[in-house]
């Protein structure tokens, strides 16, 4: 029989300054075959990213494997290898896809660069046959220039294609084993849909293994054979996908699987008439969908980065109206002009052409004479809570920050800020820690009580749940339905999740190359979409039913 690509066993990862019986991972055995594609999934410190650092020796500075641990790889013992051992087998035999491929590859130099030492140092490859191996890695990850793409630096790729060569990186090695983190994560569903197959094609073709690790749970049962599911570092079911995901046996799969959106099912409708299509100015009153509280008005927003580049242009003519009480979902693929729109709502990119309106003011210029009631009309969470966040600046304060900013008088701060943290469920003491202490899910409460200071009429949040595992995600969205209905909040929630705006929103808007190109009711656009972009978006869903290459 073959022998198998990778082995663990008893993996152990201990943490500095705990006790000894305390472990991150505890006790984790498998094994992969040669192509084979396996599946981790669990929350937010079940211990599936400390198992993906043990197995290539990337463990941070005191954090250490146990006695009886083992890693092989390909024959090889990687818990106590030399550094120069690690080295061979980093990039050689195993290839590393993370989920952000902006921080994966060096910004200062070309794609092709960095492919060429790749080839050097694990191929001794150089001169034209390096440079003809590296346009072929490109061509075979799907990227329709290579030669291009070889001579761009990563910053003028789009997502997609800045994942894509970093699969190439990860590829060029000739490794037998391919781990990826979280590296669909932050991709939208066609692009997404891209990567995947691309991911069981060269499992099929290069009998490439695949070890991925992710918090979707449609994902791996598209995508791989086997899945382990981990929780508190210990792995409490493992299996073939199907009957895991079908048949759980253990109480926790069941909650994961309790707990994801579902792309079938009912639509949130706010008591609207589910065949509605927007119209109205704001202030104005439709019979069937209530007061507009903010209109996109033949939106334009056009980059320009220099004299010589040529300008590009991000949004054109853009009309969507937003009513009080909405839970509106814009979903639409990468660069599709989504968050470039809401950009604008709040003054962070200017308007080339068009305007923004709210309560009957055009937001652009109560900007200039009324700040504060402008801010008051419409707020913007960013997608990114840890960058959004001054990591030296303690929680508190950085709520306090915003308060004294929009004209809170300081005996009223420090209640407010209380009250704030109490609205988005973060306990009271967090406020004197600093962002690198908060999980993932803890940032993003902090992100919308920010949002949440000036008491704005609209909250618009930019992807707020992309990076969060599901149950996590799910508490999320429950506390903004609970906002919406405590505080009479109205919220723009943008997405690439179609699951998740199928749940929470009662309308959606659709994007596409800069233009809303359809618009309505949940239920109506998602269960008849006129637009082939829609019909596009929603058949690239990953499902639980559905299964990708040939086993």
């Amino acid at each position: 029989m073959t022998p198998p690509v990778l082995v663990v066993r008893d993996l152990e990862v201990r943490l500095p300054g705990r006790a000894s019986h305390v472990r991150a991972v505890d006790g984790v055995s498998f094994e992969m075959a040669p192509g084979e594609r396996v599946g981790i999934v669990g929350e937010s410190g079940a211990g599936k990213s400390l198992t993906t650092l043990a197995l290539l020796g990337l463990l941070p500075r005191g954090v250490s494997t146990g006695a009886g641990s083992s890693v092989r790889i390909a024959g090889g013992e990687v818990v106590g290898a030399s550094e120069t051992e690690l080295r061979r087998v980093r990039g050689g035999r195993v290839g590393m896809v993370f989920q952000d491929p902006s921080s994966t590859m060096t910004p200062v130099r070309t794609v092709g660069d960095q492919l060429l030492e790749v080839l050097r140092q694990h191929r001794d490859l150089s001169g034209d046959a390096a440079r003809s191996e590296a346009i072929d890695l490109l061509r075979s990850v799907g990227l329709s220039d290579p030669v291009r793409t070889f001579d761009d630096p990563p910053h003028r790729l789009s997502g997609g294609m800045r994942q894509r060569a970093c699969i190439a990186l990860a590829l060029a090695g000739e490794p037998d084993l391919l781990v990826a983190d979280e590296a669909t994560a932050s991709l939208d569903v066609t692009v997404q849909a891209q990567i995947l197959d691309l991911l069981v094609h060269l499992s099929i073709t290069r009998d490439v293994g695949i070890l991925m690790i992710s918090h979707d749970l449609a994902v791996v049962a598209e995508t791989c054979q086997r899945l382990l599911v981990m929780r508190a570092g210990v792995v409490v079911e493992a299996g073939p996908v199907e009957r895991v995901l079908h048949e759980p046996a253990h109480p926790y799969t069941r909650s994961l699987l309790a707990a994801r959106p579902r792309l079938e099912g009912a639509i949130p409708s706010r008591g609207l008439d589910p065949e509605a299509v927007v119209g109205g100015e704001p202030g104005s009153v439709d019979r069937s969908l209530g007061e507009v509280v903010l209109r996109f008005d033949d939106v334009g927003v056009t980059y320009r980065s220099g004299a010589r580049a040529a300008p590009k242009e991000a949004v054109r003519g853009a009309s969507l109206s937003v009513y009080r009480g909405d839970v509106l979902g814009l979903v639409g693929e990468s660069g599709s002009g989504k968050s470039s729109l809401v950009r604008a709502a709040v003054g962070v990119v200017p308007l080339s052409s068009g305007r923004v309106w709210s309560e009957g003011h055009d937001i652009a210029e109560r900007r200039r004479t009324d700040p504060l009631g402008a801010a008051r009309c419409v707020q913007l969470v960013f997608q990114d809570a840890a960058g959004a966040l001054d990591p030296r600046q303690r929680i508190g304060a950085a709520i306090e920050e915003v308060l004294r900013l929009h004209g809170s008088q300081e005996p009223q701060v420090d209640r407010r800020v209380d009250e704030l943290l109490d609205a988005v469920q973060l306990e009271r003491d967090l406020r004197n820690r600093f962002p690198h202490e908060l999980s993932g899910g803890q940032r993003q409460r902090l992100g919308i009580a920010r949002g949440l200071a000036v008491e704005p009429q609209v909250l618009i949040l930019d992807e707020p749940v992309s990076a969060l595992d599901v149950s996590v995600q799910a508490r999320i969205l429950a506390l903004l339905e609970s906002l919406r209905s405590d505080l009479d909040l109205t919220i723009v929630l943008i997405a690439h999740d179609l699951a998740v705006v199928r749940n929470v929103c009662n309308r959606v808007a659709v994007m596409f190359q800069g233009g809303i190109v359809e618009q309505g009711a949940t239920g109506r656009v998602f269960d008849q979409p006129s637009h082939a972009h829609t019909v596009d978006l929603l058949s690239s869903v990953p499902r639980i039913e559905r299964r990708r290459g040939v086993d």
